[in-house]
């Protein structure tokens, strides 16, 4: 019964968030952070409507990019990721994401750099 409700919800939330978007968007207004740093930091929309279902409540755009930030410490210095608790941490697709593409023996771009500019 308990699977059931919790499927409902989910069902729920990612039909709203799949037809309206603007569901998820998070304003700067009343923030602890600019309208930069909330829009690289955040989770894509059905990210946040399956956490919404799994905890039966909602955590606030705040809360998504505190956890970012926090994850910047652990998981952007490519020379040590040990501290970095992604079960992906060692394939390229990660590196490429976090830190960019590697072009011409450097790397720029990724997430880490953006969060970096926005929030740091």
């Amino acid at each position: 019964m308990y699977s059931m409700i919790k499927f409902g919800l989910l069902a729920s939330l990612l039909s709203v968030s799949s037809t309206h978007a603007t569901w998820f968007k998070c304003s700067a207004t009343g923030s602890n952070y600019t309208q930069e740093c909330l829009d690289v930091t955040q989770p894509p929309g059905f990210v946040k409507a399956m956490d919404c279902a799994k905890n039966f409540g909602c955590n606030s755009c705040d809360y998504y990019s505190a956890m970012s930030i926090n994850a910047t410490t652990r998981c952007c210095n490519l020379d040590d990721l040990s501290e970095c608790t992604c079960p992906k941490k060692n394939t390229t697709s990660f590196v490429d994401a976090m830190f960019g593409p590697l072009t011409n023996g450097e790397r720029s771009g990724g997430w880490c750099d953006e969060v970096s500019a926005a929030c740091l």
